[in-house]
């Protein structure tokens, strides 16, 4: 995953640091570009996408396995999900399966994983694009725009 500073020219114009910064559990308490709900069993990758996303306006709620999810889902309704596929418990694949049974609407499901067949496995599970791991934080930052975007008009 690409590393920035704060202080990168690319990250200068984050709403958090125009003095809106997120509370310390990383959930925004003021105006919110969208939320989007991290799903990956890494804890440094979650801690690090909700950094990054909540200091870019996201509400920002995360689940270490696809159980977790499917609560925060019925929870939040977020309008993105960002979901690993290679997790113990209930992994991407079973969190898919019991996701599409919920009654709706259903956030787009942009898949985040290190497998080379990235492509095929997001849609295989109806999803709606993919993040190859390590990404580039711009396009991290692009796909949830471009997505939670569209969920909220």
């Amino acid at each position: 995953m690409e590393t920035r500073s704060r202080t990168s020219p690319r990250l200068r114009a984050w709403p958090s640091e125009r003095g809106h910064l997120p509370n310390g559990d990383g959930i925004d308490d003021g105006p919110t570009a969208g939320s989007v709900l991290v799903v990956d069993d890494d804890a440094g990758i979650r801690e690090l996408l909700r950094t990054i996303l909540a200091g870019a306006g996201y509400a920002v709620h995360t689940a270490m396995d696809g159980g977790e999810a499917l609560r925060l889902f019925r929870e939040h309704h977020p309008d993105v999900i960002l979901l690993d596929l290679h997790m113990p418990g209930v992994d991407g694949w079973g969190f898919a399966r019991a996701y599409q049974k919920e009654p709706g609407p259903h956030a787009p499901v942009v898949i985040i994983t290190a497998a080379q067949d990235a492509q095929r496995s997001a849609a295989e599970i109806g999803a709606v694009g993919h993040l190859a791991k390590p990404f580039d934080l711009g396009e991290l930052l692009a796909v949830v725009e471009r997505f939670a975007g569209r969920r909220r008009s």
